[in-house]
């Protein structure tokens, strides 16, 4: 796991940090991957990247297992899904398409809480 990816363990971290992503307005990502996937496992080293070039995002993962499974109403098919949370403003890609979170990321950086 990159340094600048925290990866979410349980039902308390997940509260805590997205709550902070709305009361703070901090641009923040959420990765909802599963690592048996193939899927997953060529889009997160591209996923760890992208969080080093955008330190003023916070960028987290969870893993979607037994544990993280009734966090999210998703399908393991659905895998994986990107939640974008600047306050008030959030957005869903339901794809691995970097090119996609890095247009997320444009639009919630740009956009202005008010």
């Amino acid at each position: 796991m990159a340094a600048r990816v925290t990866q979410i363990l349980d039902r308390s971290q997940h509260e805590k940090l997205i709550s902070e992503a709305h009361t703070s307005g901090k641009p923040t990502v959420v990765y909802v991957s599963n690592s048996s996937l193939p899927g997953c496992k060529v889009f997160t080293p591209k996923y760890e990247v992208l969080a080093e070039r955008h330190p003023e995002v916070q960028f987290l993962q969870v893993d979607y297992c037994r544990e993280t499974s009734d966090l999210f109403k998703f399908a393991p098919n659905q895998l994986p899904v990107l939640v974008l949370v600047k306050g008030s403003w959030a957005k869903t890609i339901m794809s691995a398409d970097i090119s996609e979170l890095e247009e997320g990321i444009k639009a919630m950086l740009e956009k202005k809480e008010g």
